[in-house]
């Protein structure tokens, strides 16, 4: 939901995600200083991006199969070069 000022709240924000979620993250993905969101689906082995676009809302949902059964996600620097990795 994105904060409209004067402590209020616009409508939510619903976009379908993987089946059967079991990890949500929050982080700048693409280095752009916007605040991407991630979740993963157990079901389907796929997890999902959706980038920040700054003003409170989001762009495009981009899937990505993964290997395996996935349990979790974290998001860190991994390769060292300043941005999120999931």
């Amino acid at each position: 939901m994105q904060g409209l000022g004067g402590a209020t709240i616009g409508p939510p924000s619903l976009w379908p995600v993987t089946d059967a979620t079991v990890a949500f993250v929050v982080a700048d993905f693409d280095a752009d200083g916007h605040a991407d969101t991630s979740v993963e689906g157990y079901a389907t082995d796929e997890f999902a991006v959706r980038l920040g676009d700054g003003a409170g809302g989001f762009g495009t949902l981009t899937t990505c199969p993964i290997a395996g059964w996935p349990q979790d996600m974290i998001a860190a620097d991994l390769d060292l070069d300043g941005r999120s990795t999931c």
